[in-house]
C-alpha cells in the first residue's frame, strides 16, 4: 500500500483502474472518503501516478505498478497536528510507503513546539543560528549520497530521503529499487553507500 498524501487524486483515472488498486482513501479537507480533485488541484494524481500507475498499454507505467493506492487528500494547511494526523491515518490504515510532494505556501513559519523540543534534545542543534524554518523543498545530506533503506531502529519502517536537489531526476530508480526493498525484505543490489 503506497500512502500518496497531496492534493486530490482523481480515483476513475485508467491507471488506478485495476481491482483492488483504491485503498483506504480519505479527504482531510472535507472529512471523508472522497480525495478528489478540487479546484486547484493538479498535483496529487500526478504524484500517484509516478507512484503505482498500472501498466495498462497507455501513458507511463508507475514505479510499483502492482501495489495498492491509499490516496490522501491533504487539508492544505501544515501544521503539526495536521502532519502528525495524516501519518496517523497513514499508519493505521496500513501504509507501506508514505509519499509527500508538498511544502508549506509561506515562505517563513517559526519553529513550533515541536522543533524547539526537537532542538532541545539534540543539543548540537541548541546553538545553531536555526530560528526559522526556511521552507524549501531540497534536502542535502552531509556526504550527498541520498539516504536509503530501512531505518535502524524500526523495524519494516523505510527511508527514501536526501536527494540533494536530484529528487526528480532520481525518484523513478530510487522508488523502483525501494519498492523492491520493501516487496522482497532486501535490497535488490549493493546500496551500502546510500544504506
Amino acid at each position: 500500500r503506497v500512502c500518496v498524501m497531496d492534493d486530490g487524486v482523481q480515483l476513475d483515472h485508467p491507471d488506478f483502474a485495476s481491482p483492488g488498486k483504491i485503498v483506504a482513501p480519505r479527504d482531510f479537507e472535507q472529512n471523508d472518503q472522497d480525495p478528489s480533485p478540487g479546484s486547484g488541484d493538479d498535483h496529487g494524481t500526478a504524484c500517484a501516478g509516478v507512484a503505482v500507475a498500472d501498466e495498462n498499454g497507455n501513458g507511463v507505467v508507475g514505479i510499483a505498478p502492482g501495489c495498492a493506492l491509499m490516496p490522501y487528500r491533504t487539508s492544505g494547511f501544515i501544521t503539526d497536528q495536521s502532519i502528525a494526523d495524516l501519518f496517523d491515518s497513514a499508519r493505521a490504515d496500513g501504509a507501506d510507503v508514505i509519499s509527500c510532494s508538498w511544502g508549506v505556501n509561506a515562505a517563513f513559519f517559526t519553529l513550533s513546539t515541536r522543533m524547539k523540543n526537537a532542538i532541545h534534545r539534540t543539543p548540537c542543534l541548541e546553538t545553531a543560528k536555526v530560528k526559522m524554518l526556511l521552507n524549501g523543498p531540497e534536502s542535502f545530506t552531509p556526504d550527498g549520497n541520498f539516504i536509503l533503506g530501512e531505518a535502524p531502529e524500526l523495524g519494516n519502517y523505510f527511508v527514501c530521503a536526501g536527494f540533494n536537489s536530484a529528487g526528480i531526476a532520481n525518484s523513478g530508480g530510487a522508488g523502483k529499487l525501494m519498492a523492491d526493498w520493501v516487496l522482497n525484505g532486501q535490497a535488490p543490489s549493493d546500496l551500502w553507500d546510500v544504506d
